[in-house]
């Protein structure tokens, strides 16, 4: 495979950036017994982190294309990596939150620069292939991460696991640096001046706008199941915190395994008739989830796993849609735009998740994001009817 070396450095890249944001939640009811924090300290150090994190991707969005991308990631990584680390030798709030806020701006880098980059290096089925091989490297990281960080934290204390991931994260992220510098003479680098055609053929910026929908509700789909999906199985289920540590792990190790194989079942399926797949299967495991009665809960493993295939192989759908409607010199611009989107609107489901939850029961959140599917499916479907581009994904012409 052509730059297969950068591809791997920069899933490796991309595999820390995930494995040290997924850290933080898991530690974080440690750092508030330790800080003595209340719920609102609490959603000002979440507020303003997502703030800064918004601010940055947009910022990447408006500057990452004039930028070597290799040297834009592993500052943006590195700065997590320190960042992470810097937590560990707080002794007061302030200091915490000044270390977490810098490790979220370190984290506005990554998704869209590096996505960015991989959609300029390849092209075609070679491009879902690599969009397959970062995307499953972050799963599986972030599978990982929850693993490894909840036994450090219980057995030593949360600054063990913070600290483990950074002295992994910063080695291997210079290694990533050598790796980029040597790596620019084979690099195609961007056109800075925009299109008007993205490259295949469409209307630049076609792909971002028909997948910002996509990209709102896979996110929602994925932060309610992991806000939520504890809370219903112990309320609902009575469920201990080992069997929903199996259902999640079910979750992730289904979803990365889809993760990985995406390259090869489009060899077989086409992308729109497999986004149509995936988004019904979303939408019958958040049905099941708000309809599943109690004493039901062994069906929570198949209904997980069917989350983790639909929901997990939605990202390189997503990557390859946005990739190849994009201008040349405005593939960053546009991840950022549709990462950014994906944050916001993300944040807002689950706000307004967490006030149905309160009112109506903790089932609700499920029935909600299953409807947003729906809609997005049915839009979906009906630009597949209208579609005179002749491509089979179901992305008109705009």
């Amino acid at each position: 495979m052509k730059h297969s070396g950068v591809l791997a450095t920069i899933s490796v890249h991309h595999a820390i950036n995930d494995a040290c944001l997924a850290a933080i939640p898991v530690v974080m009811p440690l750092i508030r017994d330790e800080y003595d924090l209340n719920y609102t300290q609490i959603g000002i150090l979440t507020g303003i982190g997502l703030s800064i994190t918004l601010g940055g991707q947009l910022f990447m969005g408006r500057k990452g294309d004039y930028h070597a991308p290799g040297r834009l990631i592993g500052a943006g990584v590195l700065l997590l990596a320190i960042s992470i680390l810097a937590m560990t030798f707080s002794t007061v709030f302030w200091q915490l939150m000044l270390a977490y806020c810098l490790l979220r701006f370190g984290a506005s880098v990554y998704h869209p620069v590096g996505i960015g980059w991989v959609s300029r290096l390849y092209k075609g089925t070679t491009m879902e292939k690599a969009m397959s091989i970062q995307s499953a490297s972050a799963d599986l990281a972030l599978f990982i991460s929850v693993m490894v960080t909840g036994y450090m934290a219980f057995a030593w204390g949360w600054r063990a696991p913070l600290t483990f991931w950074g002295a992994i994260a910063i080695p291997l992220i210079l290694i990533g640096l050598i790796v980029f510098e040597r790596s620019y003479g084979e690099l195609n680098r961007p056109s800075m001046k925009g299109a008007v055609k993205g490259e295949d053929g469409r209307p630049a910026g076609a792909g971002f706008r028909a997948m910002i929908g996509p990209m709102i509700v896979s996110g929602a789909t994925w932060g309610t199941f992991a806000s939520f999906g504890p809370l219903h199985f112990t309320d609902t289920f009575d469920l201990n915190e080992g069997t929903i540590g199996i259902i999640l792990a079910v979750w992730y190790g289904t979803g990365t395994f889809a993760t990985f194989m995406y390259s090869r079942v489009r060899k077989h399926i086409e992308r729109g008739r497999l986004f149509t797949l995936c988004y019904s299967g979303m939408i019958l495991s958040g049905v099941l989830l708000f309809a599943l009665p109690k004493g039901l809960d062994v069906a929570l493993y198949p209904i997980a796993a069917l989350l983790g295939v639909s929901l997990f192989i939605t990202y390189p759908i997503m990557f390859s849609e946005i990739s190849e409607g994009a201008g040349e010199g405005e593939h960053t611009k546009h991840f950022a735009y549709a990462f950014t989107a994906q944050l916001a609107g993300g944040v807002a489901f689950i706000t307004v998740g967490g006030a149905v939850a309160d009112r109506l029961g903790i089932n609700t959140p499920f029935a909600l994001t299953a409807s947003a599917a729906m809609v997005i499916l049915f839009m979906f479907m009906t630009r597949q009817r209208t579609d005179t581009a002749g491509n089979g994904d179901g992305i008109s012409k705009e």
